[in-house]
């Protein structure tokens, strides 16, 4: 698939990346996965993986400066939907240093204002921006 001049194709990863806790299920190893990108990993991964076709049909490899993995959603370390947990390893730090524009904040005391039916010109609403997934 050819987008702003990218050439982007899927390489297929080994079956090693499926979550042991759930062999039939559609989760995946976020530390398998990530294991891919060691050139030790990689080369092994390539071995299994047939060779993208591109648009033209030719094969090309993956590219070794950038490794993107699609839908992390589907990932964990340890169980399927192991974000519900307060123990999950991976996703209780997502957005963790995520900051926001002055405008979103803004809007966001706004609307706490309007919640709590604040005018304008009461006391300024403290609001301690979170990320929640």
């Amino acid at each position: 698939m050819t987008i702003a001049h990218s050439d982007i194709d899927y390489t297929p990863v080994p079956d090693k990346v499926q979550l042991e806790s759930e062999p039939e299920g559609d989760h995946r190893s976020l530390f398998e996965l990530g294991s891919l990108i060691d050139p030790e990993q990689r080369a092994q991964a390539l071995q299994y993986a047939a060779s993208a076709v591109s648009p033209d049909d030719s094969p090309i490899p993956p590219d070794d400066h950038l490794a993107c993995f699609d839908i992390l959603y589907y990932t964990a370390a340890h169980k399927s939907f192991e974000f519900q947990e307060t123990y999950s390893p991976v996703w209780r730090f997502v957005g963790r240093h995520m900051k926001f524009t002055q405008k979103i904040e803004d809007l966001a005391r706004l609307e706490v204002r309007k919640a709590f039916g604040l005018l304008a010109h009461e006391v300024d609403v403290p609001v301690r921006f979170l990320v929640s997934c």
